[in-house]
């Protein structure tokens, strides 16, 4: 992930990153503490200035019935349809571990720009 910040500062001649949006599925493999924790070990003394805020948004693990279409929030990895019982589902969100967006310092200005949007990590 931070190679990718790193290379879209450059690419869009950014003094530094200043948010860090991910977006961190709960059935992605990835825990949202142990990704801040980890983030928080890479850039301390990072420089120039203090590192981006980081801002996760967690998504639930959701599911959808091939047979009646009802969407549904998995829980405690029952995949069977709450609506009609179908065992026929397939997951449709809560997978993902996106890098959603950045927002940078420009080098010249100062201004904050959004440099990214929905860049798979």
């Amino acid at each position: 992930m931070l190679r990718q910040v790193h290379a879209l500062c450059r690419q869009h001649n950014a003094r530094r990153a200043d948010v860090i949006r991910l977006r961190v599925g709960a059935f992605c493999g990835a825990d949202p503490r142990l990704l801040r924790s980890a983030y928080e070990l890479a850039t301390e003394g990072a420089e120039p200035g203090p590192p981006a805020r980081l801002m996760i948004t967690e998504v639930p693990l959701e599911a959808g019935c091939d047979t009646c279409g009802h969407v549904f929030r998995v829980d405690r990895f029952q995949f069977d349809c709450p609506a009609c019982g179908s065992t026929g589902t397939q997951v449709v969100r809560g997978e993902e571990l996106l890098l959603e967006s950045v927002t940078v310092e420009q080098a010249e200005s100062g201004a904050a720009t959004a440099a990214s949007e929905a860049d798979p990590t």
